[in-house]
């Protein structure tokens, strides 16, 4: 058995967990600026607080889809890697069965904000 398969398994499974997270954070964030945005603009607001606040709001949408493309990068490796996998040894580990489950979650989460 590689061991080197294991501590890459897990490594893999733990960034693709954490830019999950990372992503409905960002998400989050976007959702409450612009809100707050929108209220401003209808609150006829000066231009200067409103230009700022939209900086904020683009910046966020921006690191929210650095998140997003870094997650699909990850989840392509650790996809690769688990299709590289056909010792059995490796595939009774506990690490190799949350790979599988995290590559599930990581290509419904795909399936499901492939807009945002």
């Amino acid at each position: 058995m590689d061991q080197n398969y294991q501590k890459k398994l897990a490594v893999k499974t733990n960034a693709v967990k954490r830019l999950v997270k990372e992503y409905f954070v960002y998400n989050k964030d976007v959702e409450k600026l612009q809100s707050k945005y929108d209220e401003m603009k209808a609150n006829n607001e000066d231009e200067y607080d409103l230009n700022k606040k939209k900086e904020y709001l683009d910046e966020s949408i921006s690191v929210r889809n650095v998140t997003k493309t870094k997650l699909r990068n990850i989840t392509d490796e650790l996809i690769q890697l688990i299709n590289e996998i056909d010792d059995d040894e490796i595939k009774k580990l506990e690490e190799y069965n949350n790979a599988c489950e995290m590559k599930k979650t990581a290509i419904e989460f795909f399936e499901n904000y492939q807009d945002n």
